[in-house]
């Protein structure tokens, strides 16, 4: 029956690249007076919603095949459908009180990752071109429970009109604050023998990179100026595409790149500044290396 149905509107397309206008045979007894019939504009439009539905629907399902598994935010999203009324996620978590006490927090969130989106927001413009709604179903590992996040047609398109507004800025911003969240939920970790990853964070107009160098840290600092000329050359020779993200974040951000280095203690005293190795790369020379 689909393949029926996408043959007919292939059909009836065919008709509206020709001009909608289908001759009828000549009548000899009445050579003078051709009969034609045209498509009216409502069924025009009807096709085209049905031609654009069917691109939109095969279009998520190669999405989905290529991209998912996909993190965000909390959220794994398993797979992506759309079943021409709404854009379906169907995903899962960890059990997390905050999800199911405060789903109206999770729709917020939703919200604010679909606005910010940047590139990915254009599904969202083709779904409120299509007047269909966008669902979240999410499984609850541990809780044995589904929990649904739906938005209206309506919603969306007030969605796509706030992501229009967005400046490339704050689409960086967004980005950058979300990407401290996920890398510090899988941090600490061992960088090599010597280094630990501790954390990450934005201050003072820079992406920052805690470290802890465990051992030979006055080793380290003796070496600052090799140690810099190692993390630049990383940067500009990198092929890791989150690497390469995080570059342009930055740049598009207005924001520098830091790596701190601390040695290892046996206390909770803040090191003095003396003994923090504080590698930089400015904004500037980020732009360089981003082109």
């Amino acid at each position: 029956m689909r393949f029926n149905r996408i043959i007919a509107n292939l059909f009836f397309l065919f008709f509206l690249i020709e001009g909608a206008i289908v001759a009828q045979p000549i009548d000899k007894k009445n050579s003078d007076k051709k009969m034609v019939t045209s498509m009216d504009e409502n069924t025009r439009a009807k096709v085209m919603d049905q031609i654009q539905a069917e691109q939109y629907a095969n279009e998520i399902a190669k999405y989905s095949q290529e991209m998912c598994p996909l993190k965000s935010g909390d959220i794994i999203i398993d797979s992506i459908v759309y079943d021409y009324r709404n854009l379906i996620y169907y995903g899962h978590l960890e059990f997390s009180e905050q999800m199911m006490n405060h789903p109206e927090a999770i729709k917020a969130s939703l919200r604010d990752q679909m606005v910010f989106a940047g590139s990915e927001s254009s599904i969202f413009t083709t779904l409120a071109q299509l007047n269909s709604g966008w669902r979240v179903d999410y499984q609850v590992l541990k809780a044995d429970t589904t929990i649904t996040v739906l938005f209206t047609p309506e919603e969306i398109k007030e969605m796509v009109s706030s992501s229009a507004a967005v400046s490339e800025r704050d689409r960086a911003l967004y980005a950058l604050n979300a990407t401290v969240k996920t890398t510090n939920a899988n941090l600490p970790r061992m960088i090599d023998s010597i280094t630990r990853l501790d954390s990450v964070g934005i201050k003072k107009g820079n992406f920052v990179h805690y470290y802890t160098i465990l051992n030979q840290f006055e080793m380290v600092k003796k070496n600052k100026a090799a140690l810099e000329q190692i993390i630049r050359m990383q940067f500009i020779t990198s092929q890791d595409v989150q690497t390469k993200y995080l570059l342009l974040l930055c740049v598009r951000a207005g924001y520098g790149i830091c790596h701190c280095y601390t040695p290892a203690s046996s206390d909770l005293k803040q090191p003095k500044k003396s003994e923090i190795i504080n590698i930089c790369i400015s904004k500037k020379e980020l732009k360089e290396m981003v082109k």
